[in-house]
C-alpha cells in the first residue's frame, strides 16, 4: 500500500553494482556538485533512493530528472519491497545526452499518485581552467 511507504533521500554516482550477498558496491559517488569537461555533455548516472515501509509493498513509481527545470529523462516501473524497514533501490544507467547548460540537476521520484518528491539534487558546472601559467623563458 502506497501510504505505507516513505520516500527518503537519494543520491546519485557513477554506478552501481550488487554482490551476490546483496551488498552494494558504490562508484563514483557525487557528493556536492557534478563538474563535466565541456558542453553539450552525455552522463550516464545511476540514482539510489531510500524507501522505508513496515509493511510489503507493491507500488507504481515514476523518476525524472530535470535541469534547471526542464526535465531531461524520465521512467517508471513498479517497486515491491518486503516488510522490513528501509531499502536502497537502484535506478541504474540513467543516460542524460543532451546537457546543453549549467545548473541544477534535480532527481525526483512519484509513488502512486503522489506528489513528486526532490531525492538529491546537485549543481551541473563546467570545469575551470586550473589558472596555469604558460612557461617562462629562461633568465
Amino acid at each position: 500500500m502506497a501510504s505505507d511507504l516513505e520516500v527518503g533521500d537519494g543520491f546519485v554516482c557513477d554506478e552501481v553494482r550488487r554482490e551476490d550477498n546483496g551488498k552494494l558496491i558504490l562508484i563514483g559517488v557525487y557528493s556536492s556538485n557534478l563538474v563535466v569537461r565541456e558542453l553539450p555533455a552525455a552522463l550516464v548516472l545511476s540514482l539510489v533512493v531510500n524507501l522505508k515501509s513496515q509493511v510489503p509493498v507493491d507500488v507504481a513509481m515514476q523518476f525524472r530528472v530535470m535541469l534547471n527545470g526542464e526535465k531531461m529523462r524520465g521512467g517508471k516501473g513498479r517497486v515491491k519491497l518486503p516488510p522490513s524497514g528501509a531499502h536502497w533501490i537502484v535506478l541504474p544507467q540513467i543516460v542524460l545526452d543532451k546537457l546543453q547548460n549549467e545548473g541544477v540537476l534535480a532527481f525526483d521520484v512519484q509513488v502512486e499518485d503522489r506528489e513528486w518528491k526532490t531525492v538529491c539534487s546537485l549543481p551541473l558546472a563546467l570545469a575551470r581552467p586550473s589558472g596555469a601559467t604558460a612557461p617562462q623563458q629562461p633568465s
